[in-house]
């Protein structure tokens, strides 16, 4: 049988993913550190979700459905449970979709800075025609 995900109305977020992570892991029979490993490279992934009092990243949470989608999808196509991981553990790895927009910004490195022509600013007193500032005297 296959677990519901988005199973609760009337939960967080939060709780809907925490709710979601322990029926896929009832159906798998998984232990929550290796999902938490394999899913979101965090070992107390599970813990995290339900008792920190942050959020976790959309992206986070994104990467988690996509690695239980992809690992019921494989185990129930009939292929072997360490093949399933390591499939889902490259689908949760791989930039989503919404991550490879080429309009996305990206702060420039040094280089980038020298090549776009970018001069670096000099202190207010260079600014000025060499003379001190009044208060400098």
């Amino acid at each position: 049988m296959r677990p519901k995900l988005f199973t609760a109305k009337g939960q967080s977020s939060r709780q809907k993913l925490a709710t979601d992570i322990e029926l896929f892991l009832q159906e798998t029979q998984m232990s929550p550190t290796p999902f938490g490993l394999m899913a979101a490279r965090d070992d107390k992934l599970l813990w995290r979700i339900k008792n920190a009092k942050y959020g976790i990243s959309l992206d986070k949470a994104d990467r988690i459905y996509v690695f239980m989608r992809t690992y019921l999808k494989l185990i129930n196509s009939g292929h072997a449970a360490e093949y399933a991981q390591e499939r889902a553990k490259t689908a949760a790895a791989e930039p989503l979709e919404i991550d490879r927009q080429p309009d996305d910004h990206q702060p420039l490195d040094r280089e980038q800075k020298a090549q776009t022509g970018r001069a670096r600013r000099g202190s207010v007193r260079n600014a000025t025609a060499g003379s001190p500032c009044p208060a400098e005297g």
